[in-house]
């Protein structure tokens, strides 16, 4: 939904697990929050790592949402090929501690200890983006899943505004009031509407 939101396609976007279970939950959820959604479509595939051999996605969300045990990604050659289908960005959603002790996932969560673990995203950010390398003004840090629901439907609220300024069905004199999130204002002017749905135009054109 947030990447959507940022202008991204959906096509570009494939979300991968390691296992059927999850596979189909995910799908129902999908199926249920975006497919019937006018400004969310969905993604290319949602499948599982197994079934994913050869085959590559622009970005790919991982899912290694697990409880307690590693589970099948310990296969190295598994690890391999979930880690190695994103041309542009990888997102990794797991518990950090459940394979930082993994012999097998030693070098790859030595990768990931270089980086930040926790989720920031970044609200004035679009694709393509025009933000320069290191540019990380006003990140936010996402801090569990109903934070970042939250977000997405403040940024929902922003772009239905947007679509109504676009078509006049706001009057000119009106004052678009501020939309805040985690105090940090994405929209406070009609500039900044008409800057949202540029970026929207351009995703429904893709």
């Amino acid at each position: 939904m947030y990447m959507c939101l940022l202008g991204y396609n959906p096509k570009s976007i494939t979300i991968l697990t390691t296992y059927n279970g999850q596979k189909y939950l995910l799908r129902d959820i999908i199926q249920q929050k975006c497919s019937w959604h006018p400004l969310f479509q969905t993604p290319k595939k949602i499948t599982t790592v197994d079934k994913y051999q050869g085959q590559q996605n622009d970005f790919i969300l991982l899912s290694l949402v697990r409880s307690k045990h590693i589970g099948h990604i310990r296969d190295i050659r598994r690890l391999i090929v979930a880690m190695s289908r994103a041309k542009y960005g990888l997102y990794v959603f797991g518990r950090f501690e459940v394979f930082n002790n993994c012999f097998e996932m030693k070098s790859t969560m030595n990768l990931f200890k270089q980086r930040n673990l926790s989720l920031e995203i970044l609200l004035k950010d679009s694709n393509p983006t025009k933000r320069p390398i290191g540019d990380n003004e006003c990140s936010i840090k996402v801090s569990d899943f109903v934070h970042m629901y939250k977000i997405v439907q403040e940024l929902i609220k922003l772009q239905q505004a947007a679509k109504l300024q676009n078509k006049k069905q706001i009057s000119n004199t009106e004052q678009i009031k501020a939309i805040k999130i985690d105090n940090y204002v994405v929209a406070e002017n009609e500039e900044d509407l008409h800057e949202n749905v540029s970026n929207e135009n351009e995703m429904e054109e893709n």
